[in-house]
């Protein structure tokens, strides 16, 4: 089913697109009837120029009533500015008017239509997070970033990645890349703050032969190489004046000339830019152009760093163990992974990783203790006496509170079970009725916490909330008031 707000010659359009898709068209010619037709769709289509409210208002009423409903987004191509705060809102899709003179429309349908028919999103994030090997973890601020990176990755938006050294923001670029319609083409990284000022600017532009002492031949630079595909500025606060003001011109014209050259050729890169220092500090200081910022952060991303996002140590050491050891049988001790969780990791995911490996290196096979950690993380552990990530599914589910887009039920449920199985690998015999029994513990009161929610919402209406939910009002008042005892 299909939302379409806007003019009656755009529903007319929409109607003609989708009756070869096998989709029923909902006709809401205002803001009003959009939000009330939402509640089933698959799929809206809004235009900014609805009668009632503000487009962008609309865009972002819509997102928070359904924030599981894709929603393609009607912009002028004047208004460039509409566009990017519709992404912003939660756009997975900006198309351009008028549709007779696009096929962008039926494009964007058709990518949003195949992707609810291949899978639903949060497992999609989590299966091409995996793809170019970024642990999210279960912390509700790493998902949401991931919500929003997948988002970003269909438009052709620029994105500034903003976080800590070592939080891994090269990863986040990949995957934007690999979600995006430039998968199939070249994703080039250059860390901007590692050549000099006179190499960066030949390594971005290319080079024409005689342009400076050693330039023996013609050299194609990275915007070239990169073309049709993604181009990752790593630490691009690092770059030079020189180099700023030729970013924001191709920025702006998408042309660029080669140092020492005077034809111009064009590019057809997505840019991508990493820094690990605040850029608006860096704009009010003078050493950063306003202008460039601006057009670098048309959507930013913010990384926690890990001493954010405790609970997923466990995970991270899981995997970068399970890479650094093969099949060699190696595993980490309980005393090891409570100093790991004690420890504040100022070099974030990359330290851990070569605490990890480093750590496999020492042991080749068996267990790791604390002795095969770095003193560092010892030290940190023996003072703050070691701590445990939570144990019961109850406390690992309280984690996942402050989002609406939470991770997927069954990523909090891998990550619990290897936290379990690390605790109990000893014992002989396991009880799997009480395992079950805890979890479905856990689920009973976390399903409680929803009803309650929604009760809020709807000031105590039960017979409303149970619609919402999608239940009968006699089991919304067994979840609320009967103890578990049998399956309903």
């Amino acid at each position: 089913m299909l939302v379409a707000a806007g003019a009656t010659a755009l529903r007319s359009r929409l109607a003609e697109m989708v009756s070869a898709r096998g989709c029923r068209i909902l006709d809401a010619a205002t803001g009003g009837e959009a939000l009330r037709a939402g509640e089933g769709a698959d799929v809206a289509v809004v235009s900014l120029d609805v009668p009632d409210v503000s487009g962008l208002r609309l865009v972002e009423q819509f997102r928070q009533r359904y924030p599981d409903c894709p929603m393609i987004v009607l912009v002028a191509p004047e208004a460039v500015q509409d566009a990017v705060q519709a992404v912003r809102l939660g756009a997975e899709e900006v198309v351009p008017t008028p549709l007779q003179e696009s096929a962008s429309l039926e494009q964007a349908l058709d990518r949003i239509l195949d992707r609810c028919q291949r899978s639903h999103r949060p497992s999609e994030v989590a299966a091409l997070a995996a793809e170019v090997g970024l642990v999210l973890g279960i912390n509700p601020a790493m998902w949401r970033t991931a919500q929003l990176a997948h988002r970003v990755a269909a438009t052709q938006v620029n994105v500034l990645i903003q976080g800590e050294t070592g939080t891994g923001k090269e990863m986040f670029a990949r995957f934007i890349h690999r979600a995006s319609n430039r998968a199939d083409r070249p994703f080039v990284a250059v860390n901007c703050g590692a050549l000099p000022e006179n190499l960066l600017e030949s390594e971005l532009f290319g080079h024409e032969r005689g342009a400076f002492t050693g330039a023996n031949q013609t050299r194609r630079g990275i915007f070239e190489i990169a073309d049709k595909g993604t181009l990752f500025l790593d630490e691009v606060g690092e770059a030079s004046h020189s180099v700023q003001v030729k970013l924001l011109r191709l920025l702006e014209t998408r042309r660029f000339r080669r140092v020492g050259g005077e034809q111009e050729l064009k590019s057809d890169v997505r840019i991508i830019a990493a820094t690990n220092v605040p850029l608006e500090e860096a704009v009010k200081a003078g050493k950063f152009r306003a202008d460039l910022f601006y057009r670098l952060e048309v959507v930013s991303l913010h990384l926690p760093p890990l001493r954010e996002r405790p609970e997923d140590i466990p995970v991270l050491a899981d995997y970068f163990l399970r890479r650094a050891a093969g099949n060699a049988p190696v595993e980490l001790s309980p005393e090891a992974l409570s100093a790991l969780c004690s420890y504040h990791w100022p070099g974030n995911v990359r330290e851990l990783n070569n605490a990890i490996t480093r750590a496999v290196a020492i042991v080749g096979r068996g267990v790791i203790t604390p002795e095969h950690l770095p003193t560092r993380i010892r030290s940190q552990a023996e003072n703050a006496g070691g701590r445990e990530p939570a144990g019961e599914p109850a406390e690992w589910l309280s984690r996942l509170g402050g989002g609406r887009e939470p991770p997927p039920p069954e990523v909090v449920l891998e990550a619990w079970m290897e936290r379990y199985l690390r605790s109990v690998e000893q014992e002989e015999i396991l009880n799997l009725d009480e395992l079950m029994g805890r979890w479905e513990d856990a689920v009973h009161q976390a399903s409680r916490t929803v009803i309650r929610r929604v009760l809020s919402d709807v000031r105590g209406d039960r017979e409303e909330a149970a619609r919402r939910l999608g239940i009968t009002v006699r089991r919304l008042r067994y979840l609320l008031n009967e103890k578990r005892t049998t399956a309903v």
